[in-house]
């Protein structure tokens, strides 16, 4: 008896984990299709389905394992390798729910571009006939100019401060170093480097950082991977250092030429006077001259 009371006590400090499963809603689209070819092992059809949570965006990131409805899912380790995972997240971030890409058609190029990413397969969109389709194309190439535009820029100087005007920049990311010091302008901030170098190094620290993102997974049906709000990554803002050409007045070489301005006129007409002609017309008033000088004092 005694035993079977010192278990129940123990028992009452004892805490079970529990987890919580929830429910992904699928909404499918009846007239596309995602099909993947994996080198040598054939294609595969994925269909499309809009996967949400309380109106949060999730993507399929396992295409070659189907999707069910109405499965439980529970947050598990994020099964992508880190640089995936982090090309995943920018694509996520630049895509459906950024800004104007708010239609459907740029949550499906949304999909489109994680699943690329994956580097494992090559995809394509046909319709419900097997065809290949034009759909969403447009926006798939808007989701990747929006991602190659809102890169890290390098920047060239030729004084010890950088005038950061990048709205991207600006919204995203604090500015911080050991040598410069950062003054806020009208157009943005000046960044003044103490030292002088030929590269400098500026940390940008993100504001919202996209780790970590939400990994649902489900043993029935394919995993996904969810939207965590604004990210960026912590990154190098790379300012190269230029001093200006100086330039031998005798000696003008094709590399400074080039770095130098010269206005060069095609054809100049100028009238020069003929010298044999008016050295003629000056020796005959001379002898005019000489002739009245002589008949005067005659």
């Amino acid at each position: 008896m005694k035993k079977l009371i010192i278990f129940l006590v123990l028992l009452n400090f004892v805490s079970f984990k529990v987890v919580k499963a929830d429910v992904l809603d699928l909404e499918l689209n009846p007239n596309y299709n995602f099909t993947l070819t994996k080198k040598y092992l054939g294609t595969i059809k994925q269909k499309m389905y809009k996967i949400t949570k309380d109106g949060k965006p999730y993507y399929n990131v396992q295409p070659d394992v189907s999707m069910f409805e109405r499965k439980n899912y529970t947050k598990g380790n994020i099964l992508l390798d880190f640089n995936t995972y982090q090309k995943m997240t920018k694509i996520m971030y630049y895509g459906y729910g950024y800004q104007n890409h708010t239609t459907d058609a740029f949550y499906f190029a949304t999909q489109y571009l994680l699943y690329e990413a994956l580097n494992e397969y090559s995809v394509d969109i046909v319709n419900k006939n097997s065809d290949s389709s034009e759909f969403a194309k447009y926006e798939i190439e808007e989701v990747r100019k929006t991602i190659k535009e809102n890169k890290i820029p390098n920047y060239i100087i030729y004084n010890n401060y950088l005038d950061i005007t990048d709205k991207h920049l600006i919204d995203n990311f604090d500015f911080f170093n050991d040598d410069i010091k950062i003054k806020k302008i009208e157009s943005g901030y000046r960044v003044e480097f103490l030292n002088e170098k030929d590269l400098y190094q500026v940390k940008l620290k993100a504001k919202n950082n996209c780790m970590p993102a939400d990994y649902w997974i489900a043993n029935e049906s394919a995993n996904v991977l969810g939207y965590n709000g604004m990210c960026e990554d912590d990154s190098i803002l790379y300012v190269k250092r230029e001093y200006p050409k100086i330039i031998d007045e005798m000696k003008v070489t094709e590399e400074n030429y080039n770095n130098t301005e010269f206005f060069i006129e095609d054809k100049i007409e100028v009238e020069m006077p003929s010298t044999a002609k008016y050295n003629f017309n000056w020796l005959i008033i001379l002898l005019l001259l000489g002739n009245i000088f002589y008949v005067y004092k005659k």
